[in-house]
């Protein structure tokens, strides 16, 4: 039981890591913080770049535990219906609230507005919202399919998302029109997948902590290089405009080693 505690804890540990990272990118992209294609580097972007490189990993791995988590555990419609609650209060409340303190133009509280808020899931009103409660509807159909696959049919099936999902759009120059740089349920499918698979099979070359933390590091660094090489050329040539921001999408496959590598580090 001890042992089982102190897992549970490293898992609760990586989640509010998760959580202040979520806090810092938002800190960073609403002060202007971060360079746009075009624009010079300074000091105070270039610092921006590296600490949102190191950040990006978040909302992989905060998804990753939740698929490890829900592939072992059976449908709750009673956890469902308290999410969606929980967001109906915010998006109710808020727009009250800054109406109340003269941020909101009452004006803007519309009948469009209203019915936005008051069907958050389905409106993509917070697209992560949206993403995983479709991800957690489908989490009986993919627990499912975990189980009555072969390792290595679900290998190959993983090996094929990630294709479609993440390696042809990290080598490409120009934006394909499937892709929803990972804020779709279809990324978050893959990354349940992906942490089913690590709690039936384990990943053995990430076993070692050490390791798992040498795959983060070394990942959100070739992030931040990659950024800031685009932006360089961008800069004097004007071209890979659409590339400056590829790397911080979180279906970048650096972005998804390096979530990988941050999870496996905690889960050992």
């Amino acid at each position: 039981m001890a042992a089982g505690k102190r897992r549970l804890a490293n898992f609760e540990l990586l989640r509010m890591l998760a959580m202040l990272m979520v806090v810092t990118m938002h800190f960073l992209s609403h002060t202007g913080s971060l360079p746009e294609a075009g624009n010079g580097l300074t000091e105070r972007t270039v610092a921006s770049i590296l600490i949102e490189a190191f950040c990006i990993v978040a909302v992989n791995v905060y998804v990753f535990i939740s698929g490890y988590f829900l592939s072992e555990s059976g449908f709750s419609l009673k956890r469902l219906i308290r999410l969606i609650c929980q967001v109906l209060f915010y998006t109710l409340l808020i727009p009250v609230v800054l109406a109340a303190a003269g941020v909101l133009d009452p004006a803007q509280v519309n009948i469009y507005y209203i019915w936005q808020s008051l069907f958050p899931v389905e409106s993509g009103h917070y697209w992560f919202v949206t993403a995983y409660v479709i991800m957690y509807l489908f989490s009986p159909v993919l627990n499912a399919a975990v189980k009555g696959m072969g390792k290595k049919q679900l290998q190959i099936t993983l090996v094929c998302l990630f294709l479609f999902f993440s390696l042809g759009k990290s080598l490409s120059i120009l934006m394909f029109a499937s892709d929803k740089f990972g804020y779709d349920f279809g990324w978050f499918v893959f990354l349940y997948l992906t942490a089913a698979y690590v709690r039936k099979y384990g990943i053995p070359c990430l076993n070692k902590k050490h390791i798992g933390i040498a795959v983060y590091i070394s990942s959100c660094a070739a992030v931040a290089v990659i950024t800031i090489i685009t932006l360089l050329i961008c800069g004097k040539t004007g071209s890979l405009e659409y590339y400056v921001s590829v790397p911080f999408h979180y279906n970048f496959v650096f972005c998804l080693t390096g979530a990988l590598g941050l999870f496996m580090a905690f889960s050992g």
